[in-house]
């Protein structure tokens, strides 16, 4: 957001154009934009061929010193001084925000109004609705959404599930399973082409597998077997994947291992 308030400044102060003057004669803007009368006069006179040093003197002293400054005194307090040089302040943007403008002369005068635009806008996302398996409602799954990452689905029972067709296919698996033990080094890790599964320990002893770490799954620690066979019945997309990557099947093949759980 404050990277777009800082380019709506800078616009409006390109935008801001002419001089706009406290009183007759004076450009407040010399000392901001850079430019004084005197040099504009000294280049004026350069460009028309040279023209003496008296006439260079003379357009020096009517523009400003030889610092750079302007000849014209600022106003003094209580004299038309509204605001100090460099001073920011709030204002209405259109869509209701709040963006700032930049004093850049002492008579009131301020930048355009810079309005925050997106995409620096952060914009909460909105929360999905829980979804329904018949009256049982399922918690929402609340994380972005990826090629791996579940979507919600009804088991061919009626319970809430998570699918997605990169890992277990059309295949949808309950959700809310225990998450074991992930600690258990009984348990091995497994590494499917294009997956790392982490091995657990199940409460009924046996070691599972599980691909929770991966966005909205939560089916928890899925026994070796088990895993192994929702992994080979319908994965015609890691198939084509791993032949193409070389590795020539996607199949697996997981024996039982018991574990003692904490």
């Amino acid at each position: 957001m404050q990277r777009s308030i800082v380019r709506g400044i800078m616009v409006g102060l390109v935008a801001l154009g002419p001089a706009l003057a406290c009183g007759e004669g004076d450009d407040p803007h010399s000392e901001l934009f850079g430019t004084t009368e005197a040099e504009s006069g000294l280049a004026s006179g350069a460009g028309e061929g040279g023209a003496g040093e008296d006439e260079a003197d003379d357009q020096s002293s009517e523009g400003g010193s030889e610092d750079g400054s302007s000849g014209a005194e600022p106003p003094e307090d209580g004299e038309d001084h509204v605001c100090e040089i460099g001073e920011i302040r709030p204002c209405d943007c259109p869509d209701g925000m709040t963006g700032q403008e930049v004093c850049v002369d002492v008579c009131g005068v301020y930048s355009a109004c810079g309005c925050p635009t997106d995409p620096d806008v952060y914009e909460e996302p909105e929360q999905p609705e829980p979804t329904y398996c018949g009256d049982l409602e399922c918690a929402p799954m609340v994380e972005e959404q990826t090629e791996a990452g579940a979507e919600p689905c009804c088991t061919a029972d009626g319970m809430c599930g998570g699918q997605a067709d990169f890992i277990f296919g059309s295949q949808c698996v309950e959700r809310f399973g225990d998450p074991g033990d992930l600690d258990d080094l009984t348990c091995p890790d497994e590494f499917p082409p294009f997956l790392d599964l982490d091995g657990c320990c199940r409460p009924d002893g046996m070691c599972g597998l599980s691909i929770d770490y991966i966005n909205n799954w939560d089916i928890g620690c899925i026994e070796r077997t088990e895993m192994m066979e929702l992994l080979n019945a319908d994965n015609l997309a890691r198939t084509i994947l791993a032949i193409l990557a070389g590795f020539g099947t996607a199949d697996v093949d997981y024996a039982p291992i018991a574990c003692s759980p904490g």
